[in-house]
């Protein structure tokens, strides 16, 4: 059985490699097609031979696996929208930038904004021909604005815009995010320009429906806006109704996995339904029966709640231990899992890159690997003690599993939050119990009762405990700084510490220590760079102008603005080990390294430092004659920032090319980044 074990992991980590190989280098259909059919071929020669021979061929496990792999790059092409010569990226409209006529159905809704209602729309025409492809499309919202839903068919006129990558350093790149889902562009529209002609329906949008009418039934009861919100994340797998505060909280104290639904959700209803079915085991094949209906039920639970990588994930892992639950047949976790794994791969490669999706296969390999381990250091005689302690084991080898990877996307530690899985987790069976009998009772119409005041209470007092555990400062650690190496060098030390609790020789002791100390040198090196690193930065905000100029771990920012409003800042002092942030107003000239940077804004007066200019930037849309300008201060490059208006900096961009001198536009190019040392 280990055995086995050990050959669907490698199996499972071959394809994986494959689908990463083939994203990241961009092999192509064709050649990842030919190669697949030549290592196939090879291998099938290989395994007659092998067969037909005495000896082992000592070859043949090498092409099995370089076989996967290749199989991984070929399936990872095939899922590949690119791939189709429908596909709008390759329509002239698109790549002119020019308006066309769109037919397009919506796929997913986001949660909107203060300016827009965000949805993922699949385009079905351009212009009346066919076409194909996933953009995100924003509508701006006004007084007559009507939300759009899953399966609506929209027609307009309008423009496909290619995604925008990160305009300031270290934030967020969300055009990657939405790449890594196959979505390539983004529409923007008003209403007046979009029209619904009718629906496409889909089991996603039946499922959509079902949400929407548990919602209605909800909100006629004595809910509030925030325990309503946390029902559907809970029960329905929607969060775009949770407010920034309430998901802060949760995510500070450690819990963030309780709003999205994932293996613990479908664990606790597989154990719910294996209770209350188990009447039917007194019938003949009831236990079948029983078991047929648990998976219908699980995978019923997962379609409503948007079959997301988590969901589809925990979906398919427990109808593996439903079925040898109820066949009295022994369920392994690790064959669960590999099993799972490839098979949600192979139908859909693109959850490999999805966060959440990476999350909850290596919590649940954490628990796997190191929870016996944990639970053998103490065995306590009380149940309550044991159970607790129990819970605290899962807590702790989840966070084995998932401690590199949270460093690597959320830059913080919950230090707390062994206590909020300690309190909470505990619960969330008697919770998620609550929820269905109320679901169930509010599309029965069954009024206000002390059912659905104990179910709110739980919710309310479970967002109380959070929202108190996040304000505990001390214990939460920010802005640490993890990149993907540390990450891999991290894995390391983990996949050794492992093997140490197996097989405790010195070798193994050696090899962690080696490897925490490569981890450290990486950092201290990372570390290093940024402080002997200094910069002047224009960074790129609508409507600021936002100057920082940074000397080794200090930032002094020149701004209107406070720190609070610049949302970019976190993540830049994050990434450049920034220690203390200082502000000033905006100077009209700078001297920097012998670089001599010239301020203009919208008085437009520049005679006052007539002396020549390496840099002028121009902001708040001076009207200046910019010709004029250029021949009496020679400047080497011209800047326009993000508080100018557009039309202005079109035309600046157009003399700066007539002059052939260098122009940088921070709305179209990002911050612009002048090294002083």
């Amino acid at each position: 059985m280990k055995a086995l074990n050990f050959i669907l992991i490698k199996l499972t980590l071959c394809l994986i490699l494959g689908i990463w190989l083939s994203r990241t280098w961009q092999i192509s259909f064709s050649i990842s097609a030919l190669l697949c059919s030549i290592f196939i071929l090879a291998l099938t020669i290989a395994y007659f031979y092998q067969r037909n021979s005495i000896k082992n061929f000592i070859w043949f496990g090498f092409l099995g696996f370089a076989t996967m792999i290749l199989i991984g790059c070929l399936i990872e092409n095939i899922h590949k929208d690119m791939n189709d010569e429908n596909h709008f990226l390759y329509s002239e409209a698109f790549q002119n930038q020019s308006s066309t006529i769109l037919t397009f159905k919506i796929k997913e809704t986001l949660k909107s904004n203060s300016f827009s209602d965000r949805y993922v729309v699949s385009i079905l025409e351009l212009d009346y021909k066919k076409s194909m492809g996933d953009a995100l499309l924003l509508v701006k919202k006004d007084s007559t604005s009507r939300k759009l839903k899953i399966d609506d068919l929209v027609f307009g006129k309008t423009k496909l815009e290619p995604l925008k990558p990160p305009l300031n350093p270290g934030q967020f790149d969300y055009s990657a995010y939405l790449s890594n889902k196959q979505i390539y562009s983004q529409i923007y529209a008003t209403n007046t320009q979009i029209l619904k002609i009718g629906r496409q329906r889909s089991l996603i949008g039946l499922a959509d429906q079902v949400r929407n009418t548990i919602h209605k039934k909800l909100s006629k009861y004595n809910f509030s806006k925030d325990e309503l919100a946390v029902i559907q994340a809970l029960l329905l797998g929607q969060r775009n109704d949770i407010s920034s505060e309430l998901y802060n909280d949760y995510t500070n104290a450690g819990a963030i996995h309780i709003l999205a639904i994932s293996g613990l959700h479908v664990g606790i209803i597989l154990l719910i339904l294996q209770w209350l079915l188990k009447p039917l085991e007194q019938f003949r094949y009831g236990k079948r029966y029983k078991m047929v209906l648990i998976i219908f039920l699980i995978w019923s639970f997962a379609v409503i709640a948007g079959l997301s990588a988590s969901v589809t994930r925990a979906a398919t892992m427990f109808t593996a231990i439903a079925i040898g639950l109820n066949l009295n047949r022994p369920t392994n976790t690790i064959n669960s899992l590999a099993i799972s794994a490839f098979v949600l791969l192979v139908l859909k490669p693109s959850f490999l890159f999805e966060v959440g999706f990476q999350l909850s296969y290596l919590a649940v390999m954490g628990i796997v690997l190191f929870q016996p381990f944990f639970d053998r250091m103490w065995n306590p005689k009380s149940i309550i003690l044991k159970k607790l302690w129990q819970a605290a084991t899962v807590s702790l080898s989840a966070q084995f599993g998932i401690f590199p990877l949270t460093l690597y996307y959320f830059h913080q530690i919950p230090g707390l939050f062994l206590l909020s899985n300690l309190v909470v987790i505990p619960l969330l069976g008697f919770i998620l119990g609550l929820g269905i009998v109320s679901i169930l009772m509010a599309l029965l119409n069954i009024p206000q009762n002390p059912i659905f005041d104990l179910f709110g209470t739980s919710i309310d007092w479970m967002n109380r405990f959070f929202g108190w555990v996040s304000k505990q400062e001390p214990f939460l650690l920010k802005n640490i700084y993890f990149n993907m190496t540390m990450v891999l060098l991290s894995y390391i030390i983990i996949v050794y510490i492992y093997r140490l609790k197996n097989n405790p020789r010195f070798k193994n002791l050696i090899w962690i220590t080696v490897v925490i100390i490569l981890l450290q040198l990486s950092f201290l090196y990372v570390k290093f760079q940024n402080q002997q690193s200094n910069q002047l930065i224009i960074f790129h905000k609508s409507r600021q102008t936002i100057l920082g100029i940074k000397h080794g771990r200090k930032l002094h920012i020149q701004s209107k603005d406070s720190s609070d409003n610049i949302y970019f800042l976190k993540d830049f002092k994050t990434e450049r080990f920034i220690n203390q942030i200082t502000f000033d107003s905006i100077h009209p000239y700078y001297s920097l390294n012998n670089t001599r940077i010239i301020m203009i804004d919208s008085l437009g007066i520049y005679g006052l430092k007539a002396e020549k200019a390496d840099i002028i930037l121009l902001r708040q849309s001076p009207k200046i004659n910019l010709k004029r300008m250029i021949d009496s201060l020679k400047p080497k490059q011209i800047i326009a920032d993000g508080s100018n208006y557009k039309s202005y900096i079109e035309r600046w961009k157009e003399t700066c090319k007539i002059e052939k001198l260098p122009f940088h536009s921070t709305n179209e190019k990002g911050a612009f980044i002048i090294n002083l040392n």
